[in-house]
């Protein structure tokens, strides 16, 4: 049965290299899925492209199209229902990180999965810059699972994610209640 991990943390947070860590060191299969990257696909028609500039303008410009997808048809929900429902095959324990920023989205997504859902938030131990969206302002807002402080050690945050890792191999199937 496929287990749901949801990663999140404000731009800059560590939050990538965390899944990345997490993903090399799981025994099981793992795939990643980003919420925004239709998103961003779609707003390179407009000229906003993260390989040439990934500003505050570009930030504030995704999350208000990923707000209009979420509205038009609940695209990014369904994004992951789609992804779960190809990871989910008999006998086997599939993970899909799945980078969510809206508490809203958390919030559906923890409902649709249940103990097959654990959330993560990765924060800075210095104070970075927020910018200035909806997204990034309110990734706090969540009662998170798990918090990952990045103390922007790599061997660090490598071995956060190796306690992460472990506990998701001792758990498949689905997560255990005093981790909840």
């Amino acid at each position: 049965m496929a287990r749901l991990i949801i990663i999140n943390g404000v731009a800059l947070s560590g939050k990538d290299t965390f899944a990345e860590f997490l993903k090399k060191i799981c025994s099981d299969t793992v795939e990643y899925h980003s919420t925004i990257q239709t998103v961003k696909d779609a707003a390179k028609h407009f000229g906003a492209d993260e390989e040439v500039a990934k500003g505050d303008e570009e930030r504030l410009l995704w999350c208000e199209m990923k707000d209009l997808y979420t509205k038009y048809n609940n695209g990014p929900f369904n994004e992951v229902l789609a992804h779960m429902a190809m990871l989910d095959v008999p006998g086997k324990h599939p993970i899909l990180i799945a980078m969510v920023r809206e508490p809203e989205e958390i919030t559906k997504l923890k409902r649709a999965f249940g103990l097959r859902c654990l959330t993560i938030l990765v924060t800075r131990a210095e104070d970075i810059h927020i910018p200035d969206n909806d997204a990034d302002k309110n990734v706090a807002n969540y009662p998170y699972d798990i918090e990952i402080r990045n103390d922007s050690n790599p061997e660090t945050l490598k071995l956060k994610a190796r306690t992460v890792a472990d506990y998701l191999n001792a758990t498949r199937g689905k997560f255990l209640d005093p981790w909840l």
